[in-house]
């Protein structure tokens, strides 16, 4: 576990910036250790580099993200984060001190994801009469 905790170290600023890529965080929710160390690094950044992390993702986000289940990777990362849903000694005395540049990313993800449902919706305003069609045996 201390090797691990030493090597981990080193991967901390990549780990962080990983954060930025949308598509990456499929593989965070698959990698539990990596996750959780992620997590551990984001509470010990300054505000000033988590809100830059954020922004990027959201630029990332916006720019790149096309389908429903990228959003819904995204939101439970940032949702693990944020610790939601356990208690401050689950969490072992990493809590993010400044959660709002987390919790603003994962508002404008679920806005974004909302706008991509309704814009994939049919967008009939009045609904089409079918008319019954029938075969006749001659």
């Amino acid at each position: 576990l201390m090797q691990m905790e030493s090597e981990t170290n080193l991967l901390k600023w990549p780990l962080l910036r990983a954060i930025e890529i949308p598509k990456n965080h499929r593989s965070f929710l698959g990698l539990p250790q990596v996750l959780e160390h992620t997590r551990r690094s984001l509470t010990q950044a300054s505000s000033k580099k988590v809100a830059d992390i954020m922004s990027n993702l959201t630029e990332a986000a916006a720019a790149h993200v096309h389908d429903l289940q990228t959003f819904d990777w995204i939101q439970s990362v940032l949702r693990y984060f944020l610790g939601e849903g356990k208690r401050k000694k689950e969490l072992g005395g990493f809590v993010l001190q400044n959660s709002g540049p987390v919790r603003g990313v994962l508002n404008k993800v679920r806005q974004m994801q909302s706008d991509l449902v309704k814009q994939s919706a049919p967008s009939s305003s009045k609904p089409t009469k079918s008319v019954p069609s029938f075969e006749f045996e001659r």
